[in-house]
């Protein structure tokens, strides 16, 4: 009951967060395994304030900076597949904000099967105490963490969307091979 209630105050903490923001994107560059995405006029600032660095691993947005520490392949408590993405998080608001909350707003998992492209849910593991999801991350804080992932097949490839908000077109895609 506890997780469906703070699922609720997460989601709407995230609706009322992106609720005054705003993202698209239209021209696609392709760059390795990774993929920008930038518009020009109108979107000039949005591309200033957002943007990934490929040989860094890390997104930057308006919100904070988010850079992939790796991701690998673990089981849930139930012993289904699943993926761990290690991060490490810098909050650029000028409040605390929920870790959960920055992450689901700033990126998407998805897998690309040989039909689909499937969101992954979150995976609960039984060894996953230092997840630091439920962490408040004060103001130009800095915070090492990781999120869970139930993956649809052990083999085909994994995509990380990066957004400048949880509702925003992807910013960049990060592809990673399983």
């Amino acid at each position: 009951m506890k997780k469906i209630a703070l699922l609720g105050v997460t989601a709407l903490a995230i609706v009322s967060l992106t609720a005054c923001s705003s993202g698209n994107s239209s021209a696609t560059k392709s760059s390795g395994k990774a993929t920008t995405s930038t518009s020009s006029s109108k979107k000039e600032t949005a591309k200033a304030t957002a943007k990934w660095d490929d040989a860094t691993k890390t997104f930057t947005s308006k919100v904070g900076v988010l850079k992939i520490d790796g991701v690998e392949k673990t089981t849930d408590y139930d012993s289904k597949p699943s993926i761990k993405v290690n991060f490490t998080l810098t909050n650029k608001q000028d409040k605390a904000e929920n870790v959960q909350t920055l992450v689901m707003s700033m990126m998407k998992v998805q897998q690309k099967t040989t039909n689909t492209t499937n969101d992954l849910e979150y995976a609960i593991l039984m060894n996953d105490s230092e997840n630091h999801l439920q962490d408040n991350l004060n103001p130009n804080g800095t915070i090492s963490g990781s999120y869970s992932y139930v993956l649809d097949t052990e083999t085909d490839p994994i995509q990380i969307h990066f957004m400048e908000n949880m509702f925003s077109e992807p910013v960049a895609t990060y592809e990673v091979s399983l």
